[in-house]
């Protein structure tokens, strides 16, 4: 039998979970963390309107992956609603992911699993496998002839109506991501007041510039062991609405990266062969990475990532007072 993945719409999606109509299981594929996050919470939102939801992170690189299907397949005495996020199951082989898919096709009707996978490829095998049961939700970065788009769509979110010069002036200011509109979208709100329409001169008025940090940017002066960039980076990151857990994600993949390319070296070279996916703009760099780290310190960085991560699913918590240490315990020991 033929089976195709299906692309199913981001903002369609959206509009039917706000219509009460959410689904088990949803697969979300590209690195728009903004994108991501935005999903995440809607799904979150609806799931709390009749009772607390219960959101939690899992991470393979940190967390066994039997217990995590252990996990989903739990329902408590007093079932509360579960959000489980997975994170980038790439590495995930033979039996375990044979399990993966068949929760996918049989999931707990009670609980919410979004998967989600960095790296769009629908070439590869288990973004395929996954699609074909589940379809696939588009969160890369949208093309710039999808910006006019995302303007008309997060204007309705926010029930702004706008003129067609002040939407093509907002994809002209702000077009370089999804979460640019959108914060610039949500100043213009609150400065309107009661007004819902947006002319050009209202842009004109109250939208701004400021830098925008994306992932590999936290990655790449971490990878450098640069303390007070990789804190205002984080900073921002945290934000834009970039969650903790998904940063401590990437931290793991980057370190984990570069122990494998010490423990290649050991063995006589040879090509290093990649163990998750983290962008060009990084794993062209591992190699100069590598210097500033060596293989003694990674056990350590290890122990206070998964500390970190496990602070972030057991109890309240501020991100920047759980990243700002940590940033200080793994690049201060030797700043370079």
């Amino acid at each position: 039998m033929n089976t195709k993945v299906v692309k199913r719409d981001f903002k369609e999606t959206i509009r039917k979970i706000r219509q009460t109509n959410i689904e088990p299981v949803y697969f979300l594929n590209g690195d728009d963390y903004y994108l991501q996050m935005f999903f995440i919470h809607e799904v979150e939102k609806y799931l709390s309107k009749k009772q607390k939801v219960e959101r939690i992170f899992l991470i393979p690189e940190i967390t066994d992956f039997p217990q995590i299907l252990a996990e989903l397949d739990s329902v408590g005495l007093f079932p509360e609603p579960k959000l489980f996020i997975l994170q980038n199951p790439t590495r995930i082989k033979g039996q375990l992911r044979k399990e993966l898919l068949q929760y996918c096709k049989s999931p707990i009707e009670n609980n919410c699993l979004i998967i989600v996978i960095d790296k769009y490829d629908l070439k590869m095998k288990l973004i395929s496998d996954i699609g074909t049961i589940l379809g696939v939700i588009n969160t890369s970065p949208p093309y710039p002839n999808k910006i006019i788009q995302w303007v008309n769509f997060l204007l309705d979110h926010n029930n702004l109506n706008a003129t067609s010069s002040a939407i093509e002036k907002l994809a002209e200011l702000c077009g370089d991501s999804v979460y640019h509109i959108s914060n610039e979208i949500e100043k213009m709100k609150i400065g309107l007041g009661d007004k819902d329409s947006v002319s050009e001169s209202d842009v004109l008025r109250f939208v701004g510039w400021k830098r925008k940090y994306y992932p590999w940017h936290f990655l790449d002066a971490i990878g450098n062991k640069k303390y007070i960039q990789a804190v205002n980076i984080g900073k921002s990151l945290l934000s834009e609405g970039t969650d903790i857990s998904m940063l401590i994600s990437k931290m793991t993949l980057l370190f984990q990266e570069i122990l494998f390319h010490h423990l290649k070296n050991g063995e006589g070279g040879g090509k290093v062969d990649q163990i998750g996916w983290l962008g060009g703009n990084i794993t062209r760099n591992l190699s100069k990475y590598k210097i500033h780290y060596s293989k003694e310190e990674l056990g350590g960085i290890f122990h206070y990532l998964a500390l970190v991560d496990q602070k972030t699913k057991t109890s309240r918590f501020d991100s920047l007072m759980l990243l700002q240490p940590l940033l200080y315990k793994i690049l201060m020991n030797n700043d370079g």
